[in-house]
């Protein structure tokens, strides 16, 4: 699953999920297949997201980091553009 987060200097914040985009396409999806999952102000968490230290991390239904995305016992965190 990947994700579209939009931060605007007045704090405003979107993020969007893609979801059945395959691995290692996600530079190819276009906006027909993203779905507003989070608009409001920016917090440090926001859906299943937390931005910390110019990172994204995956959270799960109790709002613990996800692991084994890409590594095992590793963190499901991506760097922020």
């Amino acid at each position: 699953m990947e994700h579209r987060i939009t931060i605007k200097k007045n704090g405003n914040t979107v993020i969007e999920q893609a979801s059945g985009i395959p691995a290692g396409m996600q530079e190819n999806f276009s906006d027909a297949d993203l779905m507003v999952i989070y608009r409001g102000k920016f917090k440090e968490k926001m859906a299943n997201i937390m931005i910390k230290q110019n990172k994204a991390f995956l959270l799960d239904e109790r709002g613990s980091v996800v692991k084994d995305c890409k590594e095992e016992g590793q963190p499901c965190v991506c760097d922020l553009r």
